[in-house]
């Protein structure tokens, strides 16, 4: 019956309900209760035509009844989010960290360096990675919360955010330097100005805090061998830019899963 499938997708579509899973089993769960109902009504000795009218009646106003339903799937829609969140920002982290890792191991290995003198700053490096990552996923994931000037506020609680958790990194890290925190504005730069205008040249917004991060860092690798300053600030802000690159693919793909499955939920 066209109009009882009518009926059902605009409470499923409306209910807040995200995973593909759970929006099958509430169709399945709304129609054998629709047919219950008409099974019902039936009985009574109603005509086909006036059975569905009947059973719409009797269950209400599809917009309020998708409205329970979102008050109920609340607490799962926003533990699936959270779980997205953390996944995309391990995976960035994962990803930015396997990259200049592998860079760096690679400069040491031609300089004839042992893997295992190769990070002197291991602890750092971690940090700043993290910080990368939370820079430019941070905006990405801030922008999805508003729906105006949500590059501004999603601006505004990442870097307070940042703040918090580098201050307190600092503290229990013992951290010597605050070149680990100079990634996080390499990657805020990056989102924020690939949402401009400007965004073909997005690239530029990582020549800064990498000159930043060289002259505050000391040399790119101590171990008995040094690179030349222009030759640190070519290495990292080549790093440096691809990692912001990778970064904006994986955004990017989230995004596209994203839209998909809300389009299926329409």
């Amino acid at each position: 019956m066209a109009g009882r499938d009518e009926f059902v997708r605009r409470i499923v579509s409306r209910s807040g309900v995200s995973s593909p899973r759970a929006q099958r089993e509430l169709q399945r769960e709304l129609d054998a209760h629709l047919e219950d109902a008409s099974e019902e009504v039936r009985l009574q000795g109603r005509d086909e035509a006036s059975i569905l009218r009947a059973v719409c009646e009797r269950f209400g106003d599809p917009a309020e009844i998708a409205r329970e339903f979102e008050l109920a799937y609340r607490f799962e829609r926003r533990t699936i989010a959270t779980a997205d969140a953390l996944i995309l920002f391990g995976s960035s982290v994962g990803t930015v960290a396997t990259l200049i890792l592998t860079l760096q191991l690679a400069i040491a290995s031609r300089f004839g360096i042992s893997p295992s003198e190769a990070f002197p700053r291991l602890r750092g490096e971690l940090v700043a990675f993290v910080s990368l990552a939370l820079g430019y996923v941070g905006i990405y994931l801030g922008e999805r919360l508003f729906h105006q000037r949500r590059l501004l506020k999603a601006f505004g609680i990442n870097c307070a955010l940042f703040t918090f958790l580098f201050a307190l990194c600092y503290s229990v890290l013992h951290l010597s330097t605050l070149a680990p925190a100079v990634p996080f504005f390499a990657g805020v730069a990056v989102r924020m100005l690939q949402r401009t205008v400007l965004r073909p040249f997005w690239c530029l917004a990582t020549m800064a805090p990498t000159v930043v991060n060289c002259l505050s860092g000391g040399p790119l690798l101590i171990t008995g061998h040094s690179i030349p300053l222009w030759a640190a600030i070519l290495v990292r802000w080549l790093g440096l830019t691809m990692a912001c690159y990778l970064l904006t693919l994986l955004s990017r793909s989230h995004e596209v899963r994203t839209r998909a499955s809300l389009i299926a939920i329409d």
